[in-house]
């Protein structure tokens, strides 16, 4: 990774130099960050960041805050702004690895690809189960801990509670009978 300036959807990350030598080199009781989390995957967290990131950014006018991967235990912090031209801006300032790190007091903290488990209350069939998982896969960060509700698609609806380490799903159905075709 070098030091400087990469755009992310528009949001211009600067990547300082103090950072790229934190990321890069290991020292006593502190892992390289590289041998974790390799440059794709920083920027694959940055980027799942970013939507938050932004909104909070636009409405407060930057604050200080980190990224948490619970998968990798990977965290990033960084400070967001806007720059000149009324765009938001984000300094990755430090990277760690550190399953137990505690942000400073004010700082906020975004979780990306948190590990959730996913609990079927209810017995269903594989085909069902794969298309609910499918489906939670581009809705899980939408829905709020402690919240829930019915979720649909053309092909399914079912009803979805999150709590902090797992989504529960039951009643799920097709919404509309399915049919099985054997081509031999």
């Amino acid at each position: 990774m070098k030091p400087g300036i990469i755009n992310f959807c528009g949001v211009d990350v600067n990547f300082p130099p103090h950072f790229i030598k934190r990321y890069e080199k290991d020292e006593p009781n502190r892992p390289a960050v590289v041998r974790v989390a390799p440059e794709a995957r920083i920027g694959r967290m940055i980027l799942e960041a970013l939507p938050r990131i932004t909104a909070w950014t636009t409405d407060e006018g930057g604050f200080r805050g980190t990224i948490r991967s619970r998968s990798l235990k990977v965290n990033l912090g960084f400070a967001s702004g806007i720059d000149s031209r009324r765009r938001v801006s984000l300094i990755v300032l430090t990277a760690m690895v550190n399953e137990k790190f505690v942000p400073q007091k004010g700082d906020r903290l975004v979780e990306v690809n948190p590990r959730l488990k996913i609990w079927f209350i209810e017995k269903m069939d594989r085909d069902l189960k794969s298309a609910v998982v499918d489906h939670l896969r581009s809705v899980m960060n939408k829905i709020p801990v402690g919240g829930g509700g019915w979720k649909e698609t053309d092909e399914m609806a079912y009803y979805a509670v999150r709590e902090k380490d797992y989504i529960a799903i039951e009643c799920a159905q097709w919404n509309h009978d399915m049919v099985a075709v054997d081509v031999s």
